[in-house]
């Protein structure tokens, strides 16, 4: 407060004054100046302080140049000061100083203008003159005010301890003085700015204590405002209601609002209230006593009470022209009541209440009516997006956001209203804008507050960057409340199951919900179920099946909704089927499926029942299941899946029918996870009912559109087959090369080399086949394939005519594996006996391979050997036996053996000289059989017979049938030297295709 201007100190010049002046002139002669000084000076006897400060300057401005001007300027200073006018009274006591430095009035003039710097607020220029008037007139009476106003500045400043030494020099050098009394309260709040509440207490009780002194009641009320302001609430409320309540007594009225205040402080809003209503029609302290009221009502949250008030509040405030301004009470006072806190104040009650358009209605009209520079405008623009959070209405909350950083960017309230937009954008899963936002918070400096932490977990957890959400939601535990701790810790739990921990997410969500049955806050009854649930679906996509099962088992456990509970059966099903436990998993689709379930969810139930009893055996059901979903599930995600199982299931129900035609719907559809594999086993269904175009075709679309797929070498082998098949050498190695380049075909080294090895055998490049067979013996050593690879090796070497071929084929015959592939390499070393004519070891391999493999496929090979090794011995009609049984067998009819075995049973017959039987072979040879090199042979040898039975004409027609038809062969050359010469006998004969060597 300022240390009042004190009347009978003012009178003090005055009346020395007037004691000095005369009285007016009169007569004829009277000097018409002197006539206004009188009477100004007249009426400022009288205290008529206007009419006098008018008449000095009048009197100044008419005669500049009377004596009596520089003491009308004084007495003008002086009229002024009673007026308030403290700046224009300042500005005539310098003029009369300047003007009379060593004038009668010196000391009041120069107390004066100290004085009204003072009044008017000029701190320095105050201080500075008062410093002067205490150096020249350190012991004059008003030296002790001096000190007084001196003391007050030290206040103001914030200089305490300056202020206390004014206040006790001026106690101590006059304490006689007038104003002590305003010094002992000067010192008392001097006191308690340094922190010296005690002696500031004791001072105070002092004043308080003195009934007749003018101070008594502002001793009392700051007594209050020091016990207050210690938060010393009951004292502070006896202090203060020890001012009997009086309208017209400042402070007794600003006492009552302490009280209230105070009795705020110890939560008695009920008693602050009837407080409050007490002055609430006070002529200055009316509307903030009604402002007070609402906060008590809206304190007790009652939002209707509380909401009049406040809107009462505004109405008086529009009606009168008070100043809504409180006194002074100390700490902890709140800001000067304006428009838009007290509409602020009644919108929050009303969205307290849950009435949202109303609260955003009178949100707008507090925008609307507040100052420009209202101090609540801010806290509306904050709380009107609040509304809008509430309202869901995210458009119009981005624009009020927008709308309030454009208008209030330095406001404090920055950060909540960017926590607010980070919510919104949480609800509406833009999570991405929702951690910019918190970002941006970082960026400005904002302070962080605990729930930003659990913002950004979730704005991570919603962009599944699980590992990212973890930091800070485990952060934020520290400081949660138990309600949103929980929410934490399960949104910590699906975060850790998403990141693999387990063992972490069981922890947490044990933590959260262990022995809690009951939520303690609206709508977090379902937490505990759809965290559980969340775990479950994370630890199902990881393979981790038993912890997804007792997740699932804890949502089941929570008596879910109906919807909660079919997605949590089906779940554990899943876990169930993939545990092998297929009853289990019956019985829980059994029960999801008696549950209305969602269309997307009965189909996914369905389709795993059908899967889960063709896994038990019931193939029946299974498959009028799964052919249901079939279709009813067309334009479901699952519809492949089923056609799929069903496709499986039929092929083991034995409908190979049925199987083709659900692989061909896959394989002919839009390509979807079991293109792949549709192709792949429709093609084998197809090959193994003869179909081997179309077989062929599905194969070479495998290989062609889906080299990505774990069948694509195996397609890519089936087409390269299928080449060799058809003698197509060189695009089956195309396709070799590719399988062995790619990354898949290192998977089926062996086979790829295998059918390598066997393309380059019919390519009769020897050298490369037995490189490819014996790199799968060193590279695959535990491949199924090895016995038939050291067969395609020995087998390449033996076609390369190199003499090793005998000893890798007897390795073959040692290894006892007792297959095929130690039949033919019995069936080689005989050949190779044969053809070295060891005729003994030959027959002796040969007629082992009868008695060791009966249904062996080259038995027609092997009795041709032991045609030979009897037509050796000239066991000729045994040897015809063996060639015979050649020509008949099922797998040697029409082979190249065959016409052999024809030709050389026509030879015994011809070493026998049965011309006649040997003519009729050698033409069986020559019609029957497509092999150029025998039936030439055939046909010389045929001629021959004729020649040596007397027939030369038909001899020499035979031998130009050869030279006609097969110009190119051995038999060829002799036909024409026996046509040209005449001089050849029957007995030249060319060497024998039949008898050369075995290949």
């Amino acid at each position: 407060m300022k240390v009042r201007f004190h009347p009978e100190i003012a009178l003090v010049p005055m009346a020395l004054v007037l004691a000095l002046a005369g009285r007016p002139a009169s007569g004829d002669g009277r000097d018409r100046g002197e006539d206004r000084y009188q009477f100004a000076k007249g009426l400022y006897a009288r205290q008529q302080w206007d009419a006098a400060a008018e008449e000095f300057a009048a009197f100044l401005a008419q005669q500049p140049d009377h004596a009596a001007c520089d003491k009308a300027r004084f007495y003008l200073g002086e009229a002024l000061v009673q007026q308030n006018r403290f700046r224009e009274a300042q500005g005539h006591f310098d003029r009369y100083l300047a003007n009379q430095p060593d004038g009668e009035f010196r000391r009041q003039a120069l107390f004066r203008g100290s004085e009204c710097a003072y009044l008017s607020e000029q701190a320095e220029e105050a201080r500075r003159r008062l410093e002067t008037f205490t150096e020249t007139y350190g012991n004059d009476p008003l030296s002790g005010l001096v000190l007084a106003y001196r003391g007050e500045l030290a206040l103001r400043g914030g200089r305490a301890g300056e202020a206390e030494s004014l206040f006790r020099q001026s106690l101590r050098d006059f304490p006689d003085g007038a104003f002590q009394d305003d010094c002992r309260l000067g010192l008392a709040r001097a006191l308690e700015a340094g922190g010296n509440r005690d002696e500031a207490e004791r001072y105070y009780l002092a004043l308080a204590a003195k009934k007749n002194s003018r101070l008594a009641g502002e001793a009392q009320f700051r007594l209050g405002a020091l016990y207050y302001a210690a938060a010393r609430y009951d004292a502070a409320i006896e202090a203060f209601s020890a001012l009997e309540y009086e309208p017209a007594d400042s402070w007794a009225c600003s006492a009552q609002m302490g009280r209230g205040w105070a009795l705020v402080r110890l939560g008695r809003h009920a008693d602050a209230a009837a407080v409050f209503r007490s002055i609430q029609d006070h002529a200055r302290l009316g509307t903030e006593a009604r402002y007070w009221v609402g906060l008590c009502h809206k304190a007790r949250s009652e939002w209707d009470l509380a909401s009049q008030a406040f809107l009462a509040a505004v109405e008086r405030l529009n009606g009168a022209a008070e100043d809504a301004a409180p006194a002074e009470t100390g700490g902890g006072h709140p800001p000067k009541v304006t428009r838009g806190g007290l509409y602020f104040h009644a919108a929050e009650s009303q969205l307290a209440a849950g009435r949202l358009a109303e609260a955003l209605r009178l949100f707008e009209r507090g925008t609307e009516i507040a100052a420009a520079d209202d101090p609540w405008l801010d806290d509306i623009g904050r709380a009107k997006v609040q509304t809008l959070l509430e309202q869901k209405d995210y458009s119009g909350l981005e624009i009020e956001v927008q709308r309030f950083l454009a208008r209030f960017p330095h406001s404090g309230l920055v950060p909540a209203v960017l926590r607010m937009r980070a919510r919104a954008q949480l609800e509406q899963n833009r999570y991405g804008e929702a951690e910019a936002a918190l970002r941006r918070l970082a960026d400005l400096g904002a302070e962080e507050q605990a729930s930003d932490l659990f913002l950004l977990g979730m704005a991570h957890e919603g962009q599944r960057q699980f590992a990212a959400a973890i930091e800070p939601l485990e952060a934020y535990l520290a400081t949660a409340d138990q309600a949103s701790r929980r929410q934490a810790l399960a949104l910590l739990a699906v975060c850790c199951a998403r990141c693999g921990r387990f063992d972490d997410a069981r922890r947490r969500y044990e933590e959260a919900f262990a022995g809690r049955s009951e939520p303690d806050e609206e709508g977090e009854e379902r937490l505990p179920a759809d965290a559980a649930e969340q775990v479950a679906e994370a630890a199902l996509e990881a393979g981790q099946f038993e912890t997804a099962a007792g997740f699932y088992e804890r949502v089941l456990d929570r008596q879910p909704d109906p919807s909660q509970r079919g997605r949590a059966l089906v779940g554990l099903a899943w876990c169930r089927f993939q545990a092998s436990d297929y009853a289990e998993a019956d019985r829980a689709l059994a029960a999801a499926l008696e549950l209305p379930l969602q269309e997307k969810l009965a189909l996914e139930a369905r389709l795993l029942r059908g899967r889960t009893l063709a896994k038990i055996g019931d193939l029946e059901s299974a498959w009028e299941i799964l052919q249901a979903v079939v279709r009813d599930g067309r334009p479901s995600p699952y519809w492949s899946e089923a056609v799929w199982s069903a496709a499986r299931v039929a092929e083991r129900l034995g409908r190979p029918a049925s199987a083709i035609e659900l692989y061909e719907r896959i394989a002919d559809a839009e390509p979807c996870d079991h293109t792949a594999g549709a192709l792949y086993n429709l093609a084998w269904l197809l090959r193994e009912r003869g179909e081997m175009r179309r077989a062929g075709a599905r194969f070479l679309h495998l290989y062609q559109d889906h080299r990505e797929s774990a069948y694509w070498a195996h397609a890519a082998l089936a087409v390269a087959q299928g080449h060799l098949e058809r003698d197509s050498c060189g695009e089956a190695e195309a396709v070799l090369g590719d399988v062995l380049a790619s990354t898949g075909g290192k998977e089926i080294l062996d086979r790829v080399l295998y059918l390598g090895g066997q393309v380059a055998l019919a390519a009769k490049d020897w050298r490369l086949a037995r490189q490819r067979f014996e790199r799968l013996l060193a590279e695959c050593p535990d491949s199924r394939l090895v016995a038939a690879a050291e067969f395609g090796a020995a087998e390449a070497i033996y076609h390369d005519h190199d003499p090793a071929a005998l000893e890798h084929f007897k390795r073959i015959i040692e290894a006892a594996r007792g297959d095929a592939t130690t039949a033919a390499a019995r069936l080689r070393v005989a050949q190779l006996h044969a053809e070295a004519n060891r005729w003994d070891e030959a027959d002796e391999q040969a007629t082992a391979i009868a008695g060791e493999f009966p249904g062996f496929s080259e038995q027609h090979e092997v009795d041709y050997v032991l045609g030979r090794c009897l037509a050796a011995r000239a066991r000729l009609n045994e040897a015809r036996e063996a060639y015979q049984r050649v020509i008949d067998s099922p797998a040697g009819q029409r082979t190249e053996t065959a016409a052999k075995a024809q030709l050389m049973i026509a030879e015994t017959y011809f070493h026998q000289k049965d011309y006649a039987q040997a003519f009729r072979g050698y033409m069986q040879v020559e019609i029957f059989y497509d092999y150029p090199e025998l039936q030439a042979a055939a046909l010389l040898q045929a001629g021959k017979c004729r020649q040596l039975a007397g027939q030369p004409g038909e001899a020499r027609q035979l031998y130009q049938q050869v030279l006609n038809q097969y110009p190119q062969t051995l038999a060829a050359a002799e036909a024409g030297l026996r046509l040209r010469s005449g001089e050849a006998t029957p007995e030249q004969r060319v060497a024998s295709p039949a008898g050369s060597p075995i290949r």
